[in-house]
């Protein structure tokens, strides 16, 4: 589940259902419901390269079970979470129909999902460098402020500066409550803070 941005990262839960050719219930080591963690029945699902454990959530009674994985903070996957083939594990628990009888838990593999890709790699600052203005002046477009005996046409209150920040990677930049942001970059010899 993210509700704000296309990726998944630390503490957003990933949910697997497992669909049975019928109902199906659940119990964990003791053979009575589901109240032991330990030993409660699980699924393996690949974050990149490491294999995490989604556990049982939900579902006993009913054909499609549920399994939770919380995402951590040193997970990352730029293809997509997969599961592999046979992915079920029991744990000393039961999963059976309305017989007793055993539920086969051998399944197909599922490729990698693009929809549940892990980004928790933090994007850095590259550099911040001027890159125009609206100056006419190539010699000091980039002066301010336009007072004192500098050469040129110079960059005042009518001009405008554009600078440009690059990052490792895309970014999303959004103010409180989602509103345009404010960037504050520092100009002049004194160090003067101007927010933009």
């Amino acid at each position: 589940t993210e509700n704000t941005y296309s990726r998944l990262n630390a503490g957003d839960n990933v949910s697997v259902t497992a669909t049975f050719s019928e109902s199906v219930f659940v119990t964990d080591d003791d053979g009575i419901g589901v109240d032991n963690a330990s030993g409660t029945p699980t699924l393996t699902i690949a974050v990149g390269s490491d294999n995490r454990t989604a556990t049982y959530l939900s579902g006993s009674t009913s054909n499609a079970l549920i399994f939770q994985y919380t995402i951590q903070s040193g997970d990352n996957d730029t293809n997509g979470i997969s599961i592999r083939a046979n992915s079920i594990a029991l744990n000393s628990g039961t999963i059976r129909d309305a017989s007793g009888n055993y539920a086969t838990i051998t399944h197909n593999s599922v490729d990698d999902n693009s929809s549940y890709i892990v980004d928790n790699t933090v994007p850095s600052l590259l550099r911040v460098v001027p890159t125009s203005s609206t100056s006419t002046s190539a010699i000091s477009q980039f002066k301010l402020p336009a007072t004192g005996g500098s050469v040129g046409s110079l960059c005042d209150g009518n001009c405008y500066i554009y600078i440009t920040a690059t990052w490792s990677e895309n970014v999303i930049m959004t103010g409180e409550d989602n509103a345009s942001s404010t960037v504050t970059i520092v100009v002049g010899d004194g160090g003067e803070a101007v927010s933009r």
